[in-house]
């Protein structure tokens, strides 16, 4: 459609942390010199042309952080422990490592290890393995793990002698990878894509097809244009962009990663 058109590249890295979320998943830039589309324009669009999202959504917060255990103490009596994740994006090897790490700070009995996660790799899912009589995880409490092992919210273990040790798999696959994809928004736009019946400036989506803790490099081969003819002879003296997960609303911690993202403006 062009009669004129520029791209514009914004990137978190470059900006303060006053114009940018503490979680990385918002930012804005400021133009000494405005950005103008000229007033005999008739019709305006804007475009994602490419961005680079690293994969590093925290699957573990504050909200999911609670894996609380019943195991023998130091002097080899149960007891109940509140085991607290570190916030950060796990895989099922590290979540497993930092479950074991966290149970020898907590002084627990480890001549056996009383619990151990891990993975059925051909079903996806989280293995709980009991090898001591009587241990169990409790995943009843607030802020339980449960969600992201695949696990239902009940107490698991609790054998006896003769049944240990026993293996429990999860119910459901594990969700480690929590988002199939994120949405990227825009103040170049007043409505933008329609998000099922709802318009939150969207201006692309984004799908996280890379590997935990790996960057995702889009670019789309027909990327959608989005009206955006209130630009018209205005003058930008700022932009805000923005992600959110598929909802359109939940901006994501990021894990201290920025985010890049290349616009086109067209305009004839």
């Amino acid at each position: 459609m062009s009669e004129g058109q520029f791209d514009i590249i914004m990137s978190g890295a470059q900006i303060t942390d006053s114009d940018k979320t503490a979680i990385k998943s918002r930012f804005t830039v400021r133009y000494p010199q405005p950005i103008r589309i000229p007033d005999t324009a008739t019709e305006c669009v804007v475009s994602v042309q490419a961005a680079n999202i690293w994969n590093s959504v925290r699957n573990i917060t504050a909200t999911n952080n609670v894996f609380r255990v019943y195991v023998p103490n130091a002097s080899n009596q149960l007891t109940w422990y509140s085991l607290l994740l570190t916030p950060g994006l796990y895989d099922i090897d590290s979540f497993a490592a930092h479950v074991t790490l966290l149970m020898q700070n907590e002084g627990i009995l480890m001549s056996t290890q009383p619990i151990t996660v891990a993975a059925n790799y051909a079903s996806g899912k989280v293995v709980l393995k009991f090898a001591v009589t009587g241990v169990k995880v409790d995943f009843t409490v607030a802020n339980s793990c449960n969600a992201i092992l695949g696990f239902n919210s009940q107490e698991y273990g609790g054998y006896a002698a003769t049944q240990t040790p026993q293996n429990y798999e999860a119910p459901l696959p594990a969700k480690f990878n929590q988002y199939d994809s994120l949405q990227i928004h825009a103040s170049l736009v007043d409505e933008g894509l329609l998000l099922n019946d709802k318009y939150y400036q969207t201006v692309g989506q984004v799908p996280m097809n890379a590997g935990i803790g790996q960057i995702v490099y889009f670019s789309p081969y027909n990327p959608s244009r989005v009206y955006a003819n209130r630009l018209v002879g205005s003058k930008l003296d700022r932009i805000s962009v923005w992600l959110t997960t598929q909802d359109g609303v939940t901006e994501p911690d990021l894990g201290g990663e920025d985010f890049s993202v290349r616009f086109r403006i067209e305009w004839r």
